[in-house]
């Protein structure tokens, strides 16, 4: 009697932990092969993707014209890791999607562990409720913050930058991580990040991070052009 209902309760109990070990959280990343990433949509697909050979490094295209672009398009076949700021060859990155199949590029495995840690504690922290329904002009600089720091890293393109008050302006893509959505807004500086050599419009990679003074603060920015090149303080 005891034996079977051991084996009644295992039973029972093998379609959760069954749907557990498939189930992929939201902070997971899975390494993906990279025959199966068309690499100029950076979308990822169950079957393998067309190989476009370049010099003596393969790329993935999904079709003839994403195939035409990798050959020719050298800026294309690079990527920015979203940890280190660092320019990646496709070809070489470690390359991993998340639960919504967003692909990411990593330089390294132990970037892309560190990427799953930040998100992680990201998660953690706990934001003053806001409205950002409009995608006017915002200023995140006040928000009452609670947690620990951490570097997030954003995309946008600049407006203005008023180097006077370490401040600039510019639209940035969504950062999951803190919950804010595509918006244009104001965005304080770091003391030592150099301006200097922006422009108006032109795209940039940052690093934010939360202040002890409960403000956001770019850290750290990179030029997708100049490749791992950086103004930081």
């Amino acid at each position: 009697m005891k034996i079977i209902l051991t084996l009644l309760m295992a039973f029972i109990a093998f379609p959760a932990i069954a749907a557990e070990d498939t189930s992929m959280s939201k902070n997971q990343l899975k390494i993906v092969e990279s025959k199966y990433i068309c690499m100029v949509n950076d979308s990822v697909f169950d079957k393998e993707q067309i190989s476009v050979p370049v010099g003596d490094k393969t790329y993935y295209g999904c079709c003839s014209m994403c195939e035409e672009r990798l050959k020719n398009d050298e800026a294309i076949r690079s990527a920015i890791d979203p940890v280190s700021g660092n320019s990646v060859d496709k070809a070489e990155a470690v390359i991993a999607v998340d639960s919504s199949n967003n692909v990411y590029y990593f330089e390294s495995e132990e970037t892309m562990k560190n990427y799953v840690f930040n998100n992680t504690q990201e998660q953690k922290i706990k934001q003053m409720p806001m409205d950002h329904s409009s995608h006017g002009k915002m200023d995140h600089s006040g928000h009452d913050m609670s947690e620990d720091s951490v570097a997030v890293m954003g995309k946008g393109v600049v407006h203005s930058i008023d180097a006077e008050n370490n401040k600039l302006n510019l639209t940035h893509e969504p950062i999951p991580a803190l919950k804010w959505p595509e918006m244009t807004m104001d965005l304080a500086v770091a003391e030592g990040v150099d301006l200097s050599t922006l422009k108006p419009e032109q795209d940039i990679h940052f690093h934010v991070e939360l202040g002890e003074d409960k403000v956001y603060r770019i850290t750290k920015i990179m030029t997708p052009e100049a490749g791992h090149g950086d103004h930081q303080h």
